[in-house]
């Protein structure tokens, strides 16, 4: 998990990406500035077949759209904030 702190403080604001394969860059940190601005405060962080992305003053005022995402990461996926994904794991275990 990338953002510990954000999954445990603002979890509306971690969003989980799911892609069909891993980004076409390397793991770790990607530098969003170019689609955000130098003043963005948004994080994102490529890892395999999905990536983490936060959005510390919230997702529907970001420059960092869904098709910026998939420009900056080479490849779609969908999104599920923490809340849900961690919602959804607890429904599947039985």
């Amino acid at each position: 998990m990338p953002f510990p702190e954000a999954a445990r403080n603002d979890p509306s604001h971690l969003l989980v990406l799911f892609h069909p394969g891993p980004a076409e860059v390397p793991d770790g940190p990607v530098d969003v500035r170019a689609w955000v601005g130098d003043e963005g405060s948004e994080r994102l962080v490529a890892a395999g077949p999905h990536s983490f992305a936060w959005f510390p003053d919230g997702i529907g005022a970001s420059r960092l759209t869904t098709p910026r995402l998939t420009k900056a990461l080479g490849v779609w996926g969908t999104g599920r904030n923490w809340n849900t994904v961690r919602r959804l794991i607890e429904l599947t275990r039985v």
